[in-house]
């Protein structure tokens, strides 16, 4: 897969979206930003700074909304505000030791900031900024950790054709197929479950914090 065929790749995840209902849709765009949370614990465990509580907090309520939809989004601005205070400033974060995973970390918090935004306002845009914000970050962590030049003219294709990104566009193909199967809250549950329990990221982190909550 090439730079055009991300391009297609989204084009397609978009079209599958369109045929979702709102609550699938978040549940596409949740599922992303459970693989990019862990990002988020890599850099408060190098940096002790952050709050990946008030991230987790804004996971569990946006999934609460999305397997019931009358209950609404308890308290979105209060989420937001928390999530926009421990979203790190890559100014404050920019040596080489860290750099890296600061960046990984703030994206992680633009996109669980944007789905809590998603649960107010039922528009494809956002499921499809959070999807390209994952790939964003695969994209930043193939160039730094295979030191690839910024200006190699294949640095794009070799971007795509990395393993990291192969994967994370599988699991959004993977994951809007399955959405278009869910038919009950049984199913739509078992989904939360499968992207609540994650061995590694979307950048490959090893998920060896068990910080999320364990589903029946």
């Amino acid at each position: 897969m090439n730079s055009n065929g991300l391009r297609n790749a989204l084009r397609n995840i978009e079209g599958k979206l369109q045929e979702l209902p709102h609550s699938h849709r978040l549940a596409f765009a949740a599922a992303c930003c459970e693989r990019a949370y862990p990002n988020y614990l890599r850099f408060f465990q190098l940096a002790h700074w952050g709050g990946p509580a008030a991230l987790r907090a804004a996971l569990d309520n946006a999934w609460a909304f999305i397997e019931n939809p009358r209950l609404g989004v308890k308290d979105i601005e209060e989420l937001e505000e928390k999530c926009k205070a421990v979203t790190p400033d890559l100014d404050e974060f920019s040596s080489a030791e860290i750099d890296l995973e600061a960046a990984a970390a703030q994206e992680a918090t633009f996109m669980i900031r944007l789905l809590l935004q998603f649960c107010k306002d039922n528009q494809v845009s956002y499921a499809l900024r959070i999807a390209t914000f994952a790939m964003d970050t695969i994209d930043m962590y193939v160039q730094a950790i295979e030191g690839i030049d910024p200006a190699d003219p294949r640095v794009d294709e070799i971007v795509a054709e990395h393993p990291l990104m192969q994967r994370e566009v599988c699991k959004q193909k993977e994951d809007t197929s399955k959405l278009a199967g869910v038919k009950t809250q049984a199913d739509l549950h078992e989904f939360r479950k499968q992207a609540t329990h994650l061995d590694r990221s979307n950048v490959g982190m090893v998920c060896a914090v068990r910080s999320r909550k364990h589903f029946p």
